[in-house]
C-alpha cells in the first residue's frame, strides 16, 4: 500500500514539473515573439497646418499676469479685468486659432502625459511645445 501512494505522489510531481517547464516555454517565446513588436519605432505624426496649437502657443507666449490667470479666484474682480485687458492680444490669438482644430503631436509613453495638469488651453500649448516637430 504504501508503494502505491509514493507512486501517485510521484505522478504529481512528475506533472508539476512538466505544466511547469510547458509555461516557462510558453511564456519565453511569447516574450520572444513579441519583442520585434516592442522594437517598433513611432511613425511620426502629420500634423494639420494651420494648426490651432500654433496659435496656441503664439497666445501663450503673448501672456501677461499669468498668476492672476492662473489662480483667477485669489484675485480682485478688478485685478481680473485688468489682467483680461493687458492679454487683449493673446485673447485675439486665441480667438484666431479657435477656427482650426489644436493637434499635437503624439507622446511616446502616456505616463507624463496623464500626470501634467493641461487643462486650460495654455495649459495645453504648454503641454505640447515639445512634442511639436
Amino acid at each position: 500500500m504504501r508503494q502505491a501512494g509514493r507512486h501517485g505522489r510521484r505522478r504529481w510531481v512528475q506533472a508539476l514539473a512538466v505544466l511547469t517547464a510547458v509555461a516557462l516555454f510558453g511564456t519565453w517565446s511569447v516574450w520572444q515573439g513579441s519583442r520585434p513588436l516592442l522594437d517598433q519605432p513611432i511613425p511620426p505624426k502629420v500634423l494639420p497646418s494651420p494648426n490651432a496649437l500654433d496659435f496656441y502657443l503664439r497666445a501663450a507666449a503673448l501672456e501677461v499676469d499669468s498668476e492672476v490667470i492662473d489662480s483667477p479666484s485669489r484675485h480682485t474682480p478688478a485685478q481680473l479685468a485688468d489682467a483680461v485687458e493687458r492679454n487683449q492680444p493673446a485673447l485675439a490669438e486665441l480667438r484666431r486659432g479657435f477656427a482650426y482644430q489644436p493637434r499635437c503631436a503624439p507622446a511616446a509613453a502616456i505616463g507624463p502625459a496623464l500626470s501634467d495638469p493641461a487643462w486650460t488651453v495654455l495649459g495645453l500649448a504648454s503641454t505640447c511645445r515639445d512634442r511639436v516637430p
